[in-house]
């Protein structure tokens, strides 16, 4: 986590703007509603978001402040890459704030829920009217009641707990608002109100947490690309004891015996495999005693969760690149856990982009900080049907290699796998999976362009836009979406402006099909095209169909393919629905 920033630091970070501007890069614009004054919060979370696009120059928009359904549809009513919400007291009942009036009559508890259930629905409703265009996060309270309303040494009485019910129902609608992300924040801090700054500007955040508050904020609405696989070590690491020593029997991860941490562990790469995170194994052992080991009932990662598992005497970097090549994923997108500092060194030396991970056997505290780092590094609000099946789809991979083996050319293969492609012409890019595929997708991906929320679906209404999603099936099973395609007609000519094809599809025909349907559709197809550290394979694809990459538009006419005759590719179906 980046260490919290002091208003000064963020005023010398606003001022030194992006070193080198790119004029093709996108403005970034966050837009920040709040019903108090912004002041310190404001300039914390532009500078915040500074730091995540140092190349971008950063807008925070603000609106008049005093009621916040309102004020946030002021803000949303322009383009924005994100928006934030922060929620105060004041925002469910004006009386629990510090700055309202004081009454002669306290209110009822039953009189402050009624109007926090009614304050909540009017956000709620501002929030779905400003619709789907960006990635908003919502910050609910992080300041103590105003005195006449709090109870003491935080104890819940009757009118917190009505506040939390209210807030606990507005979090499950906002849950269902597309965009809409919910945070708890930065509470619970001593010294987080300044009743100076409060009275005096408007502003009732301490300067520290103001920054605590930005910084959440600035994470949650551009949050980093979770990672994609785990790999881990077994003695002292999954299990307590060495395996090759005592024997699979006498390994053990039990609170009797007190060794749960390792129980703590394996139920948690249980869980991020089910929600589609890769996990490997790479140990120091005999492969036998190994695989007697992890055949153990009660052992609490099972056989589907993990994919490969690698047992040998080399050096620990030899194994972790084995995994790589088979999971067919770069070192920057896994994780690597052992308990010894010296073997993740040394995975860490031979590959400088992994996350390297010493697993704190005898320390339970620093075991809870890795587990929660963990969370962090793989976490994703949403689980698709891809990240479901990309273990599997790696398992068949296999049986797919031995199929290209056996066939004697490349069109044999092919057309054994008896391939279905669906092209989605309508409204497939606006599902979440398509812009998740063109953000993550390095190697068959044209010119690596990254887009946040609101600039894809500004993208992709463009006058005259094609964009394409495809989706694969073949004998051995369902891919789903593993391509995205948008490009911009210009009469009969198409400009392609981005293609991204998954890894798990290369050589099964997927890429040469979509280009046959393209030049069927446009009498010319041109291609943004830009060269990349690690997209060699769509530039060597695009070379072999005929394309000339020194061109300063790359560009094909129809029937100029030369590869693979159309009769052995995927079976192609078109869905024209309605966006």
């Amino acid at each position: 986590m980046r260490p919290a920033l002091t208003v000064r630091e963020a005023v010398r970070i606003i001022r030194s703007g992006p070193p080198q501007h790119d004029p093709d890069a996108a403005d970034v614009t966050v837009s920040l509603a709040t019903s108090f004054t912004p002041l310190h919060l404001e300039v914390l979370l532009r500078a915040y978001v500074q730091q995540l696009f140092p190349d971008r120059t950063i807008h925070v928009k603000t609106a008049a402040y005093g009621d916040l359904a309102n004020g946030i549809a002021a803000v949303s009513s322009g383009p924005a890459t994100a928006g934030a919400v922060v929620v105060e007291w004041q925002d469910l009942d004006p009386r629990l704030g510090r700055r309202e009036s004081t009454s002669a009559l306290l209110a009822t508890p039953e009189e402050i829920a009624g109007s926090a259930v009614a304050r909540l629905a009017r956000i709620e409703t501002s929030l779905k009217n400003a619709g789907a265009l960006r990635r908003t996060v919502v910050s609910l309270p992080t300041l103590p009641l105003a005195p006449a309303y709090a109870s003491a040494a935080g104890r819940v009485d009757d009118l917190r707990a009505a506040l939390d019910l209210a807030l606990a129902h507005f979090v499950a609608a906002c849950q269902n608002l597309p965009g809409v992300v919910v945070t708890r924040g930065e509470h619970g801090h001593p010294g987080s109100y300044d009743a100076r700054s409060d009275v005096g500007a408007g502003h009732p955040y301490s300067q520290e947490h103001a920054s605590r508050v930005a910084r959440n904020l600035a994470g949650l609405c551009f949050p980093p690309a979770a990672k994609k696989g785990l790999i881990t070590d077994l003695d002292d690491t999954l299990w307590r004891g060495l395996v090759g020593e005592i024997g699979s029997d006498a390994v053990h991860w039990s609170l009797d015996e007190g060794s749960h941490l390792h129980a703590q562990y394996q139920q948690l790469l249980a869980s991020l495999a089910q929600r589609g995170v890769l996990i490997a194994i790479a140990t120091k052992n005999e492969e036998a005693v190994v695989q007697t080991a992890l055949a153990r009932d009660d052992l609490l990662v099972r056989p589907e969760h993990y994919y490969p598992v690698v047992a040998t005497w080399e050096p620990k970097s030899a194994s972790v690149d084995r995994i790589l090549k088979t999971w067919n994923i770069g070192a920057g997108d896994v994780v690597f856990v052992d308990d010894s500092p010296v073997e993740v060194a040394e995975v860490e030396r031979t590959h400088p982009n992994i996350t390297g991970r010493v697993f704190p056997t005898d320390n339970a505290n620093d075991l809870a900080v890795l587990l929660d780092e963990l969370i962090e590094l793989f976490w994703t609000e949403n689980v698709s049907y891809e990240d479901a099946v990309r273990l599997e789809s790696i398992r068949k991979a296999a049986l797919v290699d031995g199929a290209r083996e056996r066939a004697t050319t490349p069109e044999e293969f092919i057309a054994s796998l008896d391939g279905s492609l669906v092209l989605d012409v309508a409204g497939g890019w606006a599902e979440e999976r398509a812009l998740d595929l063109v953000n993550k997708t390095n190697q068959f991906n044209l010119n690596g362009r990254r887009f946040a929320a609101s600039e894809w679906r500004e993208h992709c209404a463009r006058a005259d836009a094609l964009n394409i999603t495809a989706a694969y099936t073949d004998r051995f099973g369902r891919l789903g979406t593993i391509s995205v395609l948008t490009g911009q007609a210009r009469g009969t000519t198409l400009i392609v402006d981005t293609w991204v094809l998954s890894c798990r599809a290369f050589s099964r025909g997927v890429e040469q099909q979509m280009l046959h349907w393209l030049l069927d559709e446009y009498d010319a197809v041109e291609f943004d095209h830009v060269s990349t550290p690690r997209n060699g394979p769509i530039t060597e694809f695009l070379s072999s169909s005929g394309v000339d990459l020194d061109e300063p538009r790359p560009r094909l006419v129809a029937g100029g393919v030369d590869s693979v005759p159309p009769s052995t590719y995927p079976h192609i179906t078109i869905e024209r629905g309605e966006p």
